[in-house]
Parts: structure tokens; C-alpha cells; sequence
């Protein structure tokens, strides 16, 4: 994997780099893919763990933060406070943030599907309430 960053890397032919978002439109595999496939941080502990982890830092000269490649759309949900506390607690906030994606994606298509079209399944005191 190093040696693709590498690679992409040296490839890159603009006349100058102003800043990470420069390089990460040169390096990404699928510019038009929905999730995004590199993470930006300025935070050096969440870099650190994204090393120890076995991922790649870029650095840019005279810029705060780094990218990190290859990340994964699970990586998004570790918070660098996950670090400093247990494991299960870790564990624990991780899966909470899981949950709340998947219940901010799907409750309200299921509000929409029982009101508009399966309304029998509501009980006559709520339905006059709304």
C-alpha cells in the first residue's frame, strides 16, 4: 500500500501544492464515489492511532494537519477519545454512534411509510393527538 501512495505520489504533475485538499484530489482511487476515502485531521493523537493501526500519514509542509489513507467508512465513527478510555467503553460509544446512523437513516423513512400508508397500525388517541 505504500508504495501505490508513493507512486500516486510521484505522479502528481501540478505546478504547485497550496494545501492537503490539493493532493487528496490527486491521490483519491474514485473521484465520484459517495463516501469519502480519505480522512483530513489536525488532531495529532488521531493520527497517531490511525498509524498504529497500520494506515498511511501525508504531511504537508506548513500546514497543521495531515491526510490518512486508506481509511474505511467505519473509521469515521472512532472518536480519538475511544483511545483514552477502555476498550468497552470504546466498544460501547462506537456501537452507540452505529445505532444512531442507523436510526437516523431509517426511523423517519418508517414515520413516513406508517403514517402515509399503513395508518391502521396507529392507535386512534395518537392519530387525534397529531
Amino acid at each position: 500500500m505504500l508504495s501505490k501512495v508513493e507512486n500516486r505520489l510521484k505522479t502528481i504533475t501540478a505546478d504547485q501544492i497550496l494545501n492537503l485538499g490539493n493532493i487528496e484530489e490527486f491521490i483519491e482511487e474514485s473521484p465520484y464515489f459517495p463516501f469519502p476515502q480519505i480522512l483530513t485531521s489536525e488532531r495529532p493523537d488521531r493520527i497517531v492511532g490511525n498509524l498504529l493501526e497500520g494506515r498511511i500519514a501525508i504531511l504537508l509542509e506548513g500546514e497543521p494537519g495531515a491526510i490518512v489513507v486508506p481509511i474505511t467508512f467505519f473509521a469515521f465513527f472512532q472518536s480519538p477519545d475511544d483511545y483514552s478510555s477502555r476498550w468497552l467503553m470504546g466498544t460501547f460509544y462506537r456501537m452507540l454512534r452505529m445505532l444512531s446512523l442507523f436510526i437516523a437513516v431509517f426511523l423517519p423513512a418508517i414515520y413516513v411509510a406508517i403514517v402515509s400508508f399503513h395508518s391502521e397500525v396507529l392507535p386512534k388517541a395518537l392519530v387525534l393527538i397529531f
